[in-house]
Protein backbone atom coordinates (compact mmCIF):
# COMPACT_ATOMS: atom_id res chain seq x y z
CA UNK A 1 0.00 0.00 0.00
CA UNK A 2 1.53 3.24 -1.35
CA UNK A 3 1.96 6.41 1.31
CA UNK A 4 -0.20 8.61 -1.33
CA UNK A 5 -3.32 5.81 -1.08
CA UNK A 6 -3.42 6.78 2.26
CA UNK A 7 -3.21 10.06 2.23
CA UNK A 8 -6.58 10.30 0.05
CA UNK A 9 -8.50 8.88 2.68
CA UNK A 10 -10.50 11.52 4.21
CA UNK A 11 -9.77 12.47 7.65
CA UNK A 12 -12.78 10.91 9.91
CA UNK A 13 -15.15 14.19 10.80
CA UNK A 14 -16.24 14.19 14.54
CA UNK A 15 -19.95 14.53 12.13
CA UNK A 16 -21.24 13.57 9.26
CA UNK A 17 -19.79 15.54 6.53
CA UNK A 18 -21.54 18.33 4.67
CA UNK A 19 -22.93 16.08 1.85
CA UNK A 20 -22.75 19.73 -0.01
CA UNK A 21 -19.45 19.86 0.35
CA UNK A 22 -16.93 20.37 -2.12
CA UNK A 23 -14.28 18.05 -0.57
CA UNK A 24 -16.29 15.50 -0.15
CA UNK A 25 -15.79 12.00 -2.62
CA UNK A 26 -18.55 11.21 -5.10
CA UNK A 27 -18.69 7.38 -4.24
CA UNK A 28 -21.67 4.88 -4.38
CA UNK A 29 -23.11 4.61 -0.93
CA UNK A 30 -22.60 1.20 -0.83
CA UNK A 31 -18.48 1.61 -0.78
CA UNK A 32 -18.79 4.95 1.77
CA UNK A 33 -20.30 2.73 3.89
CA UNK A 34 -17.64 0.44 4.41
CA UNK A 35 -14.48 3.10 3.04
CA UNK A 36 -11.78 2.87 5.86
CA UNK A 37 -10.77 6.70 7.12
CA UNK A 38 -7.86 8.04 8.76
CA UNK A 39 -8.59 9.69 12.30
CA UNK A 40 -7.98 12.97 12.89
CA UNK A 41 -4.69 13.27 15.15
CA UNK A 42 -4.09 9.71 15.36
CA UNK A 43 -0.99 8.68 17.63
CA UNK A 44 2.04 6.54 16.91
CA UNK A 45 0.31 3.34 17.25
CA UNK A 46 -2.46 4.39 14.53
CA UNK A 47 0.74 5.44 12.30
CA UNK A 48 2.08 2.01 12.92
CA UNK A 49 -1.08 0.21 11.86
CA UNK A 50 -1.24 2.13 8.71
CA UNK A 51 2.28 -0.04 7.08
CA UNK A 52 0.68 -3.32 9.18
CA UNK A 53 -1.42 -4.89 6.13
CA UNK A 54 -2.05 -8.14 8.67
CA UNK A 55 -4.46 -6.01 10.94
CA UNK A 56 -6.56 -5.26 7.43
CA UNK A 57 -6.34 -8.54 5.50
CA UNK A 58 -8.10 -8.43 2.32
CA UNK A 59 -9.99 -6.04 3.62
CA UNK A 60 -7.28 -3.75 3.89
CA UNK A 61 -6.47 -4.28 0.19
CA UNK A 62 -9.81 -3.71 -1.08
CA UNK A 63 -10.24 -0.68 1.14
CA UNK A 64 -7.28 0.47 -0.26
CA UNK A 65 -8.35 -0.39 -3.93
CA UNK A 66 -11.58 1.43 -3.62
CA UNK A 67 -10.28 4.80 -2.80
CA UNK A 68 -7.37 5.03 -5.15
CA UNK A 69 -10.45 4.48 -7.45
CA UNK A 70 -12.38 7.30 -6.24
CA UNK A 71 -10.16 9.79 -4.81
CA UNK A 72 -8.07 11.03 -7.55
CA UNK A 73 -10.37 14.51 -7.70
CA UNK A 74 -9.21 15.60 -4.38
CA UNK A 75 -7.82 19.51 -4.27
CA UNK A 76 -4.68 21.19 -3.82
CA UNK A 77 -6.31 22.22 -0.58
CA UNK A 78 -6.09 18.72 1.06
CA UNK A 79 -3.44 18.12 -0.23
CA UNK A 80 -1.87 20.58 2.20
CA UNK A 81 -3.54 19.53 4.69
CA UNK A 82 -2.45 16.37 5.07
CA UNK A 83 1.78 17.48 4.59
CA UNK A 84 1.93 17.23 8.34
CA UNK A 85 1.20 13.73 7.89
CA UNK A 86 2.91 12.73 5.37
CA UNK A 87 6.09 13.81 7.28
CA UNK A 88 4.99 11.42 9.89
CA UNK A 89 4.43 8.71 7.73
CA UNK A 90 8.04 8.59 6.19
CA UNK A 91 9.35 7.63 9.15
CA UNK A 92 7.63 3.95 10.20
CA UNK A 93 8.07 3.36 6.13
CA UNK A 94 11.65 3.89 6.94
CA UNK A 95 11.72 2.19 10.09
CA UNK A 96 10.57 -0.79 7.97
CA UNK A 97 13.53 -1.67 6.27
CA UNK A 98 14.29 -4.85 4.41
CA UNK A 99 17.35 -7.49 4.40
CA UNK A 100 18.89 -7.54 0.94
CA UNK A 101 21.47 -10.66 1.05
CA UNK A 102 23.59 -11.72 -2.06
CA UNK A 103 23.11 -14.11 -3.47
CA UNK A 104 19.97 -14.70 -2.89
CA UNK A 105 20.09 -18.15 -4.19
CA UNK A 106 22.78 -21.03 -2.78
CA UNK A 107 23.43 -24.10 -3.98
CA UNK A 108 25.74 -25.74 -1.78
CA UNK A 109 27.27 -29.53 -0.51
CA UNK A 110 26.45 -30.00 2.89
CA UNK A 111 29.50 -29.16 5.14
CA UNK A 112 30.74 -25.95 3.04
CA UNK A 113 31.05 -22.58 3.69
CA UNK A 114 29.99 -20.10 1.92
CA UNK A 115 30.33 -16.04 2.19
CA UNK A 116 27.21 -13.83 1.66
CA UNK A 117 26.53 -10.15 2.01
CA UNK A 118 24.10 -8.24 4.07
CA UNK A 119 22.61 -4.84 3.87
CA UNK A 120 19.04 -2.79 4.21
CA UNK A 121 17.08 -1.92 1.57
CA UNK A 122 16.88 1.92 2.97
CA UNK A 123 17.88 4.03 5.78
CA UNK A 124 16.67 3.00 9.19
CA UNK A 125 14.71 5.44 11.95
CA UNK A 126 17.73 4.48 14.25
CA UNK A 127 20.08 1.95 14.73
CA UNK A 128 19.06 -2.24 13.43
CA UNK A 129 20.18 -5.19 14.15
CA UNK A 130 19.67 -8.68 12.03
CA UNK A 131 19.80 -11.83 13.21
CA UNK A 132 19.55 -14.88 10.98
CA UNK A 133 16.36 -17.20 12.37
CA UNK A 134 15.34 -21.15 12.24
CA UNK A 135 18.47 -22.38 11.33
CA UNK A 136 19.77 -24.53 14.13
CA UNK A 137 20.96 -27.52 13.55
CA UNK A 138 21.69 -26.99 9.57
CA UNK A 139 23.15 -23.95 9.26
CA UNK A 140 26.02 -21.59 11.69
CA UNK A 141 26.27 -18.07 10.84
CA UNK A 142 29.79 -15.69 11.68
CA UNK A 143 28.90 -13.51 12.85
CA UNK A 144 25.41 -14.22 14.64
CA UNK A 145 24.12 -10.87 14.46
CA UNK A 146 25.02 -7.53 12.52
CA UNK A 147 23.95 -3.76 13.35
CA UNK A 148 23.17 -0.88 10.72
CA UNK A 149 23.20 2.85 11.25
CA UNK A 150 21.50 5.23 9.97
CA UNK A 151 24.69 5.94 8.35
CA UNK A 152 26.31 2.42 7.31
CA UNK A 153 22.77 0.73 6.82
CA UNK A 154 23.61 0.24 2.90
CA UNK A 155 27.03 -0.89 3.43
CA UNK A 156 27.00 -4.90 2.80
CA UNK A 157 28.54 -6.68 5.89
CA UNK A 158 30.22 -10.29 5.27
CA UNK A 159 28.57 -13.13 6.43
CA UNK A 160 29.88 -16.92 6.28
CA UNK A 161 27.31 -19.66 6.41
CA UNK A 162 28.48 -22.95 7.37
CA UNK A 163 25.97 -25.93 6.23
CA UNK A 164 26.66 -28.42 8.97
CA UNK A 165 26.80 -32.02 8.04
CA UNK A 166 24.30 -34.83 9.20
CA UNK A 167 24.00 -38.58 9.58
CA UNK A 168 21.07 -38.91 6.93
CA UNK A 169 22.03 -39.19 2.94
CA UNK A 170 18.72 -37.03 1.88
CA UNK A 171 18.83 -33.09 0.00
CA UNK A 172 17.64 -30.12 1.43
CA UNK A 173 15.89 -29.38 -1.67
CA UNK A 174 14.62 -26.00 -0.85
CA UNK A 175 15.77 -24.14 2.64
CA UNK A 176 13.80 -20.57 3.17
CA UNK A 177 16.08 -18.48 5.56
CA UNK A 178 14.75 -15.78 7.72
CA UNK A 179 15.46 -13.63 9.90
CA UNK A 180 15.10 -10.75 12.54
CA UNK A 181 15.37 -7.13 12.33
CA UNK A 182 14.87 -5.05 15.11
CA UNK A 183 14.79 -1.32 15.31
CA UNK A 184 13.98 0.88 18.00
CA UNK A 185 12.72 -1.97 20.55
CA UNK A 186 10.20 -3.80 17.46
CA UNK A 187 11.24 -6.68 16.79
CA UNK A 188 10.29 -8.28 13.14
CA UNK A 189 10.69 -12.07 11.47
CA UNK A 190 11.69 -11.51 7.63
CA UNK A 191 10.68 -14.54 5.67
CA UNK A 192 12.29 -16.41 2.39
CA UNK A 193 15.40 -13.57 2.42
CA UNK A 194 17.58 -16.28 1.22
CA UNK A 195 16.69 -19.64 -0.94
CA UNK A 196 19.02 -22.37 -0.19
CA UNK A 197 19.60 -26.28 -2.18
CA UNK A 198 21.71 -28.30 -0.06
CA UNK A 199 23.27 -31.30 -1.31
CA UNK A 200 24.09 -34.12 1.11
CA UNK A 201 26.98 -35.83 0.96
CA UNK A 202 26.48 -39.17 2.88
CA UNK A 203 25.75 -40.49 -0.59
CA UNK A 204 28.89 -39.36 -2.12
CA UNK A 205 32.54 -40.26 -2.54
CA UNK A 206 33.67 -42.05 1.06
CA UNK A 207 35.23 -39.73 3.44
CA UNK A 208 36.03 -39.37 6.93
CA UNK A 209 34.15 -37.90 9.60
CA UNK A 210 35.30 -35.88 12.57
CA UNK A 211 33.50 -35.14 15.34
CA UNK A 212 34.59 -32.16 16.75
CA UNK A 213 36.98 -31.16 13.80
CA UNK A 214 39.17 -29.02 16.18
CA UNK A 215 40.10 -29.25 19.57
CA UNK A 216 41.29 -27.02 21.79
CA UNK A 217 43.36 -27.71 25.10
CA UNK A 218 45.54 -26.49 27.62
CA UNK A 219 49.21 -26.73 28.34
CA UNK A 220 49.13 -30.29 30.23
CA UNK A 221 45.53 -31.11 29.26
CA UNK A 222 44.16 -33.03 27.24
CA UNK A 223 40.73 -33.00 24.81
CA UNK A 224 39.40 -35.83 22.40
CA UNK A 225 37.72 -36.02 19.29
CA UNK A 226 35.76 -38.81 17.16
CA UNK A 227 36.50 -40.59 13.56
CA UNK A 228 34.04 -42.72 11.73
CA UNK A 229 33.71 -43.58 8.31
CA UNK A 230 30.81 -42.22 5.83
CA UNK A 231 30.01 -45.30 4.47
CA UNK A 232 30.61 -49.00 4.47
CA UNK A 233 33.86 -49.99 3.21
CA UNK A 234 34.49 -52.92 0.96
CA UNK A 235 36.94 -54.36 3.19
CA UNK A 236 38.92 -53.33 6.31
CA UNK A 237 40.11 -49.52 6.55
CA UNK A 238 43.16 -48.17 8.36
CA UNK A 239 43.61 -44.45 9.34
CA UNK A 240 47.16 -43.50 10.49
CA UNK A 241 47.62 -40.02 11.86
CA UNK A 242 50.46 -37.93 11.92
CA UNK A 243 51.46 -34.56 12.19
CA UNK A 244 52.04 -34.50 16.03
CA UNK A 245 55.55 -35.14 15.26
CA UNK A 246 58.17 -32.23 16.76
CA UNK A 247 55.58 -30.97 18.42
CA UNK A 248 54.35 -31.08 21.87
CA UNK A 249 51.38 -33.09 21.49
CA UNK A 250 51.30 -36.46 22.28
CA UNK A 251 47.76 -39.01 20.52
CA UNK A 252 46.96 -42.42 22.58
CA UNK A 253 46.52 -43.95 19.27
CA UNK A 254 48.00 -43.48 15.64
CA UNK A 255 46.38 -45.92 13.69
CA UNK A 256 42.72 -46.91 13.74
CA UNK A 257 40.81 -49.73 12.01
CA UNK A 258 37.61 -49.62 10.50
CA UNK A 259 35.55 -52.95 9.34
CA UNK A 260 32.07 -53.44 7.48
CA UNK A 261 30.81 -54.03 11.00
CA UNK A 262 32.00 -51.30 12.82
CA UNK A 263 32.50 -48.04 10.13
CA UNK A 264 30.08 -46.16 11.39
CA UNK A 265 30.98 -46.71 15.35
CA UNK A 266 32.71 -43.65 16.16
CA UNK A 267 36.69 -44.68 17.51
CA UNK A 268 38.19 -41.97 20.39
CA UNK A 269 41.35 -40.07 19.52
CA UNK A 270 43.08 -38.44 23.03
CA UNK A 271 45.41 -35.67 22.59
CA UNK A 272 47.60 -34.56 25.44
CA UNK A 273 49.66 -31.27 25.65
CA UNK A 274 52.78 -30.87 27.27
CA UNK A 275 54.48 -27.96 28.72
CA UNK A 276 56.78 -25.36 27.22
CA UNK A 277 58.17 -22.33 28.00
CA UNK A 278 56.83 -20.10 25.57
CA UNK A 279 54.31 -17.68 25.92
CA UNK A 280 52.41 -18.40 22.18
CA UNK A 281 49.12 -20.73 21.64
CA UNK A 282 50.25 -23.44 19.45
CA UNK A 283 48.24 -24.69 16.50
CA UNK A 284 48.94 -28.25 15.35
CA UNK A 285 47.10 -29.78 11.96
CA UNK A 286 46.42 -33.33 12.62
CA UNK A 287 46.49 -35.16 9.35
CA UNK A 288 44.35 -38.56 8.63
CA UNK A 289 45.26 -41.11 5.79
CA UNK A 290 43.05 -44.05 5.02
CA UNK A 291 44.08 -47.08 3.10
CA UNK A 292 42.01 -50.13 2.07
CA UNK A 293 38.47 -50.87 1.71
CA UNK A 294 37.64 -48.61 -1.38
CA UNK A 295 38.97 -45.53 0.98
CA UNK A 296 42.34 -45.14 -0.60
CA UNK A 297 43.56 -41.52 -0.89
CA UNK A 298 40.99 -40.43 1.33
CA UNK A 299 42.28 -37.99 3.68
CA UNK A 300 41.17 -35.14 6.31
CA UNK A 301 42.32 -33.47 9.27
CA UNK A 302 41.67 -31.96 12.98
CA UNK A 303 42.94 -28.70 14.04
CA UNK A 304 44.61 -28.73 17.60
CA UNK A 305 44.60 -25.14 19.18
CA UNK A 306 46.82 -25.62 22.64
CA UNK A 307 46.20 -22.55 24.71
CA UNK A 308 49.58 -21.37 26.39
CA UNK A 309 49.19 -21.24 30.63
CA UNK A 310 52.56 -19.18 30.66
CA UNK A 311 50.85 -15.80 30.23
CA UNK A 312 50.34 -15.22 33.68
CA UNK A 313 53.72 -15.44 34.67
CA UNK A 314 55.80 -12.42 35.71
CA UNK A 315 58.31 -11.55 33.02
CA UNK A 316 61.89 -9.37 34.01
CA UNK A 317 64.11 -7.06 32.23
CA UNK A 318 67.61 -6.42 32.83
CA UNK A 319 69.12 -2.54 33.07
CA UNK A 320 72.55 -0.94 33.87
CA UNK A 321 74.80 -3.52 31.72
CA UNK A 322 76.28 -1.52 29.34
CA UNK A 323 77.01 -3.07 25.79
CA UNK A 324 80.67 -2.73 26.50
CA UNK A 325 83.21 -2.09 29.30
CA UNK A 326 86.72 -1.66 29.26
CA UNK A 327 87.60 -0.92 33.12
CA UNK A 328 86.77 -2.76 36.09
CA UNK A 329 84.11 0.35 37.24
CA UNK A 330 81.05 -1.17 39.19
CA UNK A 331 78.06 -1.43 37.65
CA UNK A 332 74.58 -1.13 38.89
CA UNK A 333 72.47 -3.65 37.64
CA UNK A 334 68.48 -3.17 37.51
CA UNK A 335 65.88 -5.97 37.64
CA UNK A 336 62.23 -4.73 37.08
CA UNK A 337 59.53 -7.52 36.67
CA UNK A 338 56.21 -6.81 35.10
CA UNK A 339 54.68 -7.26 38.30
CA UNK A 340 55.30 -7.28 42.17
CA UNK A 341 56.94 -10.49 42.80
CA UNK A 342 58.62 -11.87 46.53
CA UNK A 343 60.72 -14.35 46.74
CA UNK A 344 63.46 -12.95 44.45
CA UNK A 345 67.02 -12.80 46.20
CA UNK A 346 70.55 -12.52 45.35
CA UNK A 347 70.85 -16.41 44.54
CA UNK A 348 68.89 -15.97 41.42
CA UNK A 349 70.79 -14.22 40.07
CA UNK A 350 73.95 -15.86 38.61
CA UNK A 351 77.35 -13.51 37.48
CA UNK A 352 79.89 -14.71 35.26
CA UNK A 353 83.40 -12.29 34.56
CA UNK A 354 82.51 -10.28 37.68
CA UNK A 355 81.67 -10.04 41.11
CA UNK A 356 78.18 -10.25 43.12
CA UNK A 357 78.08 -6.88 45.58
CA UNK A 358 74.88 -5.49 47.15
CA UNK A 359 71.55 -6.51 46.69
CA UNK A 360 68.41 -4.57 47.45
CA UNK A 361 64.59 -3.66 46.14
CA UNK A 362 61.15 -5.50 46.59
CA UNK A 363 58.25 -5.58 44.09
CA UNK A 364 58.67 -5.20 40.96
CA UNK A 365 62.08 -3.38 41.51
CA UNK A 366 65.54 -4.87 42.50
CA UNK A 367 69.14 -3.76 41.70
CA UNK A 368 72.78 -5.51 42.39
CA UNK A 369 75.97 -4.31 42.42
CA UNK A 370 78.49 -6.11 39.81
CA UNK A 371 81.83 -5.54 39.58
CA UNK A 372 83.71 -6.54 36.71
CA UNK A 373 86.82 -8.84 36.65
CA UNK A 374 88.65 -7.03 33.83
CA UNK A 375 89.47 -8.47 30.52
CA UNK A 376 86.76 -10.33 30.31
CA UNK A 377 82.87 -10.47 29.23
CA UNK A 378 80.23 -10.15 31.92
CA UNK A 379 77.05 -12.01 31.83
CA UNK A 380 74.33 -11.66 34.30
CA UNK A 381 71.84 -14.08 34.23
CA UNK A 382 67.84 -14.61 36.41
CA UNK A 383 67.46 -18.08 36.66
CA UNK A 384 63.81 -19.09 35.38
CA UNK A 385 61.34 -19.27 37.68
CA UNK A 386 63.14 -17.17 40.06
CA UNK A 387 60.38 -14.71 41.75
CA UNK A 388 56.82 -15.72 42.13
CA UNK A 389 53.65 -13.22 41.54
CA UNK A 390 50.28 -12.78 43.90
CA UNK A 391 48.59 -15.58 41.69
CA UNK A 392 50.86 -18.14 43.08
CA UNK A 393 52.77 -17.77 38.75
CA UNK A 394 56.22 -18.50 38.90
CA UNK A 395 58.89 -16.43 35.94
CA UNK A 396 60.19 -15.62 34.15
CA UNK A 397 59.52 -18.97 31.29
CA UNK A 398 62.74 -19.40 30.69
CA UNK A 399 66.30 -17.66 32.28
CA UNK A 400 67.08 -14.33 31.18
CA UNK A 401 70.47 -12.47 30.11
CA UNK A 402 72.32 -9.60 29.46
CA UNK A 403 75.78 -9.06 28.49
CA UNK A 404 78.58 -6.45 28.83
CA UNK A 405 81.38 -7.35 26.14
CA UNK A 406 84.99 -6.53 27.40
CA UNK A 407 86.37 -3.64 24.96
CA UNK A 408 90.02 -2.76 25.92
CA UNK A 409 90.88 -1.36 22.64
CA UNK A 410 89.80 2.56 22.91
CA UNK A 411 87.45 3.38 19.42
CA UNK A 412 89.58 5.80 17.25
CA UNK A 413 88.41 8.55 14.89
CA UNK A 414 89.03 10.32 11.89
CA UNK A 415 87.95 14.09 11.05
CA UNK A 416 87.34 14.92 7.18
CA UNK A 417 85.42 17.71 5.32
CA UNK A 418 88.36 20.27 6.86
CA UNK A 419 90.00 21.87 3.72
CA UNK A 420 93.64 22.26 3.81
CA UNK A 421 93.35 25.91 2.95
CA UNK A 422 90.55 28.16 3.19
CA UNK A 423 90.30 32.23 1.88
CA UNK A 424 87.06 32.89 3.11
CA UNK A 425 84.84 32.48 6.15
CA UNK A 426 82.46 30.37 4.25
CA UNK A 427 81.30 27.84 6.40
CA UNK A 428 82.56 23.85 5.50
CA UNK A 429 81.26 20.48 7.45
CA UNK A 430 83.87 18.50 9.44
CA UNK A 431 82.81 14.82 9.91
CA UNK A 432 84.27 12.33 12.54
CA UNK A 433 84.03 8.97 11.37
CA UNK A 434 84.70 6.54 14.67
CA UNK A 435 86.14 3.19 14.22
CA UNK A 436 83.33 1.42 16.02
CA UNK A 437 79.65 2.20 17.26
CA UNK A 438 80.10 4.95 19.98
CA UNK A 439 77.82 7.15 22.59
CA UNK A 440 78.29 9.91 24.44
CA UNK A 441 80.01 12.27 21.67
CA UNK A 442 79.10 15.73 22.03
CA UNK A 443 79.61 19.00 20.22
CA UNK A 444 81.34 19.87 24.03
CA UNK A 445 84.16 16.99 23.04
CA UNK A 446 85.05 19.20 20.37
CA UNK A 447 87.12 22.34 20.30
CA UNK A 448 87.55 24.54 17.64
CA UNK A 449 90.31 27.66 17.04
CA UNK A 450 90.07 30.47 14.31
CA UNK A 451 86.27 29.67 13.99
CA UNK A 452 82.72 28.90 15.81
CA UNK A 453 80.93 25.93 16.13
CA UNK A 454 77.83 24.87 15.05
CA UNK A 455 75.31 21.74 16.36
CA UNK A 456 77.02 18.66 16.59
CA UNK A 457 74.56 15.94 14.58
CA UNK A 458 75.09 12.36 14.79
CA UNK A 459 74.41 10.63 11.04
CA UNK A 460 75.01 7.30 12.90
CA UNK A 461 76.38 5.20 15.66
CA UNK A 462 79.80 5.39 14.22
CA UNK A 463 79.35 9.22 11.87
CA UNK A 464 78.89 12.68 13.25
CA UNK A 465 78.78 16.20 11.59
CA UNK A 466 79.74 19.52 12.68
CA UNK A 467 78.98 23.04 11.12
CA UNK A 468 82.38 25.13 11.92
CA UNK A 469 82.26 28.98 10.03
CA UNK A 470 85.79 30.54 9.99
CA UNK A 471 86.51 33.42 11.88
CA UNK A 472 88.73 35.15 8.69
CA UNK A 473 92.43 35.74 8.85
CA UNK A 474 93.18 32.95 11.28
CA UNK A 475 93.68 29.00 10.59
CA UNK A 476 91.18 26.92 11.68
CA UNK A 477 91.55 24.15 13.97
CA UNK A 478 88.90 20.89 14.94
CA UNK A 479 89.87 18.89 17.76
CA UNK A 480 88.21 15.79 19.26
CA UNK A 481 89.16 15.35 22.86
CA UNK A 482 90.30 12.35 24.15
CA UNK A 483 87.94 9.71 25.99
CA UNK A 484 85.35 11.85 23.96
CA UNK A 485 83.18 8.23 22.95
Amino acid sequence: MSVLAWLRRPCRPASPPDASSSDSLDLPAARAQTQPTLPCGGGAHDLESLFEPRHGGAAFERDAQALDEGAGHLSAVRAFRWLPLLLLLLLPEIALAQVLVVPRILQVNEGEVVSITVELSSRPASTATFSFGGIDGVITAEPTSLTFTTTDWDEPQTVRLTFLEDDDAVDIPLLRVGGYLEIAGVRRFLRSILLVRITDNDKNAPALRFDPQSVTVGEGGSGTYRVRLSSQPTDAVTVAITGQSGTDLTLDKTNLMFTRTNWETDQTVTVTAGQDDDQDDDVVTLSHAASGGGYNLVMGNVLVTVTDDDGDKPTVSIGGVPAKINSSTPLSVTFTFSEAVTGFATEDVSVSGGMKGAFSGSGTTYTLAVTPAGSADVVVTVAADAATNGGGNTGPVSAVSATAKWDATAPTVSITGVPAKITSRTPFTATFTFSEDVTGFATGDVTVTGGGKGTLTAVSATTYRLAVTPAGSADVVVTVAADAA
